[in-house]
């Protein structure tokens, strides 16, 4: 059965939607979006974006068992990463943000959410 998969990423304002075809990745859509708009849990959808019976959720799923398990494992980690969300300062030649101490010694990532 041929579907859509479609999470959220609430931290980035950003909706991910993958097409799934013959138990394969066809293609997948990454959609900045208000923040009132982000999905807030895995959903499934038909090719046409209505969604799924609980009948036809539980054949897609089982033809599709380790692609979703992956999406939900991809989209909870994420979900659970400690975030904190500020606005870069001048200083200098460059931009800076000043971070928890007790981040101290951490590795982060920084995204640029807006443009």
């Amino acid at each position: 059965m041929d579907g859509k998969i479609v999470f959220g990423i609430q931290r980035a304002n950003i909706n991910v939607e993958i097409e799934v075809r013959n138990s394969k990745i066809e293609s997948h859509k990454v959609e900045q979006v208000d923040s009132e708009q982000v999905e807030d849990k895995v959903m499934f959808y038909h090719l046409d974006l209505y969604e799924m019976t609980c009948e036809e959720y539980e054949q897609f799923y089982d033809e599709n068992t380790e692609l979703i398990d992956l999406v939900a494992d991809i989209q909870s980690s994420i979900t659970h990463l400690e975030s904190i969300k500020k606005t870069v300062k001048a200083c200098a030649n460059s931009g800076r943000i000043y971070l928890p101490v007790g981040w101290i010694g951490s590795t982060v990532e920084a995204f640029k959410l807006n443009e």
